[in-house]
């Protein structure tokens, strides 16, 4: 490592732990500059209406929250899956790891997927061994395991977790895609469904909601609809509402993701602050409609 590149490393550190510190000292303050910073707007953490609002708050006062930090963790949430009834649901697992260095690439299958267990999008995939470069990709998750994912983005339940990385399956439909479908739940009950097209294709990344009963949402989160694109009502529609009910009657609010492959549901993961709550979500009428569906125990 040369004198530029340490000077980097020591500047990345010293920002991360002044953050970390000033998260931990300040939450709240914290939690509203960076709603302004990403929104524009003011926050009104006494009492949350909206949405968006209703995230930031969750984000902020689940730090002590010993289940929803269990399902956070990529790794552990196979724990609850399995005691709620439904493991048969879980993407096969290769291995598990505390660190790259015990990740053997020569034992693992062609096609694979790396994932990061303490945070969000910390994934590596692979599709062929062959064209794989595994030194690139290990720096990546080497970085990766040096952060904390609860600090850097005030998702406080990611705080404590082992920054550990699991080997999963790689997944693709007969169309070379991977759909996943994002069961947003409130109070236990399904309300709507998001499927995001191109996400990793290198295309115009696009995203739908749909009710229910798979009616259109004319509404749009960060991304754009995709108004071209007449997606199908899955088949097994009806069964993965319900395991998103089973999965989501213990929290207020949960997005539960799924894949559904060669008439299989597998189970993605459960996401409890979708888009930090700064996602720009268009006509506003659906902030405040969604917040109206989340009730915040203890309030």
């Amino acid at each position: 490592m040369n004198v530029n590149e340490r000077t980097r490393e020591l500047y990345k550190k010293t920002s991360n732990l002044i953050r970390e510190i000033t998260i931990r000292v300040f939450p709240q303050y914290v939690n509203e500059k960076e709603y302004k910073k990403h929104t524009g707007k003011s926050i009104n953490m006494k009492e949350p209406h909206t949405y968006s609002e209703k995230i930031r708050y969750i984000m902020l006062h689940s730090g002590q929250d010993k289940l929803m930090a269990l399902c956070a963790d990529k790794y552990n949430v196979r724990k609850y899956i399995k005691r709620k009834g439904l493991g048969f649901l879980l993407n096969t697992l290769y291995g598990v790891y505390e660190n790259v260095d015990e990740i053997d690439l020569d034992a693992l299958p062609n096609q694979f997927v790396l994932k990061c267990v303490h945070g969000s999008a910390y994934n590596v995939i692979c599709k062929n061994k062959s064209k794989f470069d595994w030194e690139k990709e290990k720096k990546k998750l080497r970085e990766w395991q040096k952060e904390n994912y609860g600090y850097k983005y005030g998702e406080l339940f990611y705080c404590n977790l082992r920054p550990r990385i699991i080997c999963e399956k790689y997944l693709e439909d007969s169309n070379g895609e991977l759909l996943d479908y994002k069961v947003h739940c409130f109070g236990g009950e399904p309300r709507m469904i998001q499927v995001d097209f191109d996400r990793y294709t290198g295309k115009r990344h696009t995203r739908n909601f749909y009710s229910v009963d798979w009616e259109d949402i004319p509404v749009s989160v960060l991304y754009p609809r995709n108004r071209e694109r007449k997606q199908e009502k899955p088949e097994c529609l009806k069964q993965m509402l319900e395991y998103a009910r089973i999965l989501a009657r213990d929290f207020p609010m949960v997005r539960v993701d799924f894949y559904y492959i060669d008439k299989k549901i597998i189970f993605g993961e459960l996401t409890f602050a979708h888009g930090c709550g700064v996602e720009k979500i268009i006509p506003p009428k659906y902030d405040k409609l969604w917040g109206d569906w989340i009730y915040l125990p203890g309030r």
